[in-house]
């Protein structure tokens, strides 16, 4: 995992439209401080978009893969499938451990309540696993993998709302209180990274979509 997680961040800087992608991360991450501050990190938007940052690093990784030279490499499996799957595995683990430290400060000086992060980190929870699942096979299956993830998401949230209106699942929710809705988090991060790997394994032969590298098919 070590050897994956170091090779991956070095061949980050080798992807492509990396100046493009770098500007992302940084505007995701700079949205996602200021919505953790201004919600006092109720807000699941904030959390969710400075995670996100992995997702660059997992995508200029396997846009190595549109290379030629890579084609004919025997790193072309691992560079499909386990390298960028435990390289936004860590990163994701990493930027989410900072934001719960901060949450936890949010709670525990009182500008945020328990019950409103528990929503928040379970909100959360569901988000990055539809993510984990959507990276598994979107650089394959594009606009099949972006329907079914706005799907899930639509449908975890009616879920999570319904919830809210029902006694029992809204008490059992809450009463795992923060530390279990973070070890819940960790839990999910974990075994998202493995169902990405799985599937980015099963669908390894398929091509490239041409929607998922559209810029970078057009300049080759």
């Amino acid at each position: 995992m070590l050897k994956n997680l170091k090779l991956g961040l070095t061949l980050v800087k080798y992807g492509f439209n990396i100046k493009q992608n770098i500007l992302m991360c940084a505007l995701f991450f700079v949205i996602g401080v200021i919505l953790e501050i201004f919600t006092k990190g109720t807000n699941v938007i904030g959390v969710f978009y400075i995670v996100l940052i992995g997702m660059f690093a997992l995508q200029m990784i396997i846009s190595m893969g549109l290379s030629s030279l890579v084609a004919s490499s025997p790193l072309q499996r691992p560079l499909q499938t386990t390298i960028p799957a435990i390289t936004n595995h860590v990163i994701e683990l990493a930027f989410f451990t900072i934001v719960l430290v901060a949450k936890f400060f949010f709670v525990k000086t009182g500008a945020a309540t328990e019950d409103a992060m528990v929503d928040t980190l379970i909100n959360f929870a569901m988000l990055v696993l539809f993510m984990f699942i959507y990276c598994g096979f979107c650089y394959k299956y594009f606009l099949a993998a972006t329907i079914v993830f706005f799907i899930a998401v639509m449908a975890g949230n009616l879920g999570l709302t319904y919830s809210q209106f029902h006694s029992g699942a809204y008490e059992w929710i809450h009463s795992i209180g923060f530390m279990g809705a973070a070890g819940l988090c960790y839990a999910t991060i974990i075994l998202g990274c493995l169902v990405q790997i799985g599937l980015a394994k099963l669908f390894y032969k398929a091509d490239f979509s041409k929607y998922a590298f559209k810029s970078v098919l057009q300049k080759m």
